[in-house]
């Protein structure tokens, strides 16, 4: 005997989910995450005590996409090296850890806006 089931509405799920990136709330939201992330590691990467430290903390920059990409980087030649590490000298992680540190707060801030981003949506229970 064959069992078969079938999915639906993973296309307005698809869509909603979409829509709420979009969202100016979510947009906010996805902002004050990202900037807690920054802070978080702009204070590691001074923490380290040196002159590529000091410098990837100063050229830190974050960026938000139109759908919900939130990045935060540095141009600085020496930031992929203190994360990463490399023939010189070992890793000195700062950016995933404030990632790993930020991660509940961020949660809960985008559980909150999506919240309110379906609250407000018509048609929704």
């Amino acid at each position: 005997m064959k069992t078969r089931s079938r999915l639906t509405g993973l296309e307005q799920l698809t869509g909603r989910l979409d829509a709420a990136f979009n969202d100016r709330v979510m947009q906010m939201a996805l902002r004050s995450a990202g900037e807690e992330v920054l802070a978080r590691a702009r204070r590691k990467l001074t923490a380290l005590g040196t002159d590529a430290g000091e410098q990837t903390a100063k050229d830190l920059k974050l960026s938000l996409s139109a759908d919900g990409l939130v990045q935060i980087g540095s141009e600085h030649p020496g930031a992929g090296a203190l994360e990463f590490g490399d023939t010189s000298q070992p890793p000195q992680p700062w950016l995933q850890p404030a990632f790993e540190e930020a991660l509940p707060s961020v949660r809960e801030r985008l559980r909150k806006a999506l919240s309110i981003r379906f609250a407000k949506t018509p048609g929704t229970s």
